[in-house]
């Protein structure tokens, strides 16, 4: 009998003890898993961050090289008109003056001519 108590309580023990360690290691399964979890979250969400960051710095540079290029066309379309009515101004200044030349001279040759046919 004591050879079956004995064997009786040893199962008993081993039971017990399978059944701690088993409660126990699904314990510290589910710590572990829930911190690896956490990190991979937390790695997960920094990156998308990081990502996020980039696309709106990228997104914010394309604007900002949007405008410089818009003022800087602005600028050059400005110059180029200028220069344009510049040329366009001394063209017809030269034309307006080779014009009221022509018609002085045209007067001063008749007014000549006048007083030649006078004299």
């Amino acid at each position: 009998m004591t050879a079956d108590l004995k064997e009786d309580m040893t199962a008993d023990l081993k039971e017990d003890m399978t059944a701690d360690l088993k409660e126990d290691m699904t314990a510290d399964l589910k710590e572990d898993t829930r911190a690896d979890l956490k990190e991979d979250m937390r790695t997960d969400l920094k990156e998308d961050t990081r990502a996020d960051l980039k696309e709106d710095m990228r997104a914010d540079l394309k604007e900002d090289t949007r405008v410089d290029l818009k003022e800087d066309t602005r600028a050059d379309l400005k110059e180029d008109m200028r220069a344009d009515l510049k040329e366009d101004t001394r063209a017809d200044l030269k034309e307006d003056m080779r014009a009221d030349l022509k018609e002085d001279t045209r007067a001063d040759l008749k007014e000549d001519m006048r007083a030649d046919l006078k004299e």
